[in-house]
């Protein structure tokens, strides 16, 4: 996919997803009683069981859910997500973080970091494999744009998860 192709489809996420957290949600809340909790007043949140009771009819709750669970799996792995876009650039990127990694005096990697079982044993935010388990896999376009991030011209750049040892 060329770049125009994977920032589309990554806006278009994107947009759905500040839906998903402030409309749906907002939508959700209030379906399950919980719209506008007010602690200073003393008004008990209703519980666990009214919650899940309200809810459970929800179309809008089950929406909500469906758009939680697709929504991360899309940006990582759909046609237009994160892990296609840099296995079609993995050799100009690990080439790019060798030399990011050659030009700063400060920085020392562990080449053979060990990692906690509560980090690896997932997929952190549903990344195939989890960050961890590839030099490239915690890696993230940012697109640097005059205005913001949806105006003009881009020039990517690149940010990465590199696990480092301090002296």
């Amino acid at each position: 996919m060329n770049e125009q192709e994977f920032r589309a489809g990554q806006d278009f996420l994107l947009a759905v997803k500040r839906f998903w957290t402030t409309s749906l949600y907002r939508q959700v809340r209030s379906e399950a009683g919980v719209a506008h909790p007010d602690r200073e007043t003393g008004v008990p949140s209703p519980s666990l069981t009214q919650v899940a009771r309200a809810l459970e009819p929800s179309t809008t709750y089950r929406y909500f859910g469906w758009l939680e669970r697709h929504l991360q799996r899309l940006k990582y792995s759909g046609p237009y997500g994160l892990v296609p876009y840099f296995e079609e650039r993995r050799t100009s990127h690990l080439r790019a973080l060798d030399a990011a990694t050659q030009d700063d005096p400060c920085l020392l990697l562990d080449p053979d970091p060990v990692l906690p079982r509560y980090y690896t044993g997932i997929d952190i935010h549903g990344h195939p494999g989890g960050v961890w388990s590839d030099p490239i896999a915690g890696s993230k376009p940012k697109f640097r744009r005059p205005g913001g991030m949806h105006s003009g011209q881009s020039n990517a750049s690149w940010s990465a998860l590199i696990p480092i040892q301090r002296p």
